[in-house]
């Protein structure tokens, strides 16, 4: 199985000159995180291709809360990422909204079977979480689950997504 997401960090770099003739010099970054794909294919021939919609945004050159994080249990796929409230629904050639980085957004999780049978979920708004939420800081636990651990507010968090 490979998982490939599009990932592109564009830089500008602006130089002004002043009245005076002094110039500066300034850059700026934006990150963005687009659609997912998914091929997987067996030693018996049996393969199958599929692309999550997914448009995420960052102002800076890590992009920290975006991308996706992804777990196998009980033979499928789950992958976890944040995105705009709006895509849960999205028609079949419809463009996804985009996610802007630290502006909510809401968990998303996308599982597939091993025909590629896709399910979409929403498992909640992220400012719910209460805590800094950077989805490639889960980590895959030990009982069919992701765990994150943050402290934010000297406030120490455990999430657990659990898989069923």
């Amino acid at each position: 199985m490979l998982l490939a997401e599009q990932y592109r960090v564009v830089e500008r770099t602006y130089t002004t000159t002043s009245m005076n003739g002094a110039t500066s010099t300034r850059t700026t970054y934006d990150t963005y995180a687009d659609d997912i794909y998914i091929i997987s294919a067996t030693p018996d021939g049996k393969s199958w291709v599929r692309k999550i919609p997914k448009a995420q945004h960052s102002n800076d050159d890590t992009g920290s809360e975006l991308s996706f994080n992804s777990i196998f249990a009980k033979d499928n796929l789950y992958l976890f990422y944040t995105d705009n409230k709006k895509n849960l629904d999205l028609e079949k050639n419809e463009s996804p909204k985009t996610h802007q980085q630290g502006r909510g957004g809401y968990l998303a999780c996308v599982s597939f079977d091993e025909h590629g049978t896709m399910k979409k979920h929403l498992l909640g708004e992220i400012d719910e979480f209460e805590t800094n939420f950077f989805i490639r800081r889960f980590v895959e636990g030990d009982d069919d689950n992701i765990l994150y651990t943050a402290r934010k507010r000297k406030k120490n968090t455990l999430i657990s997504i659990g898989i069923q």
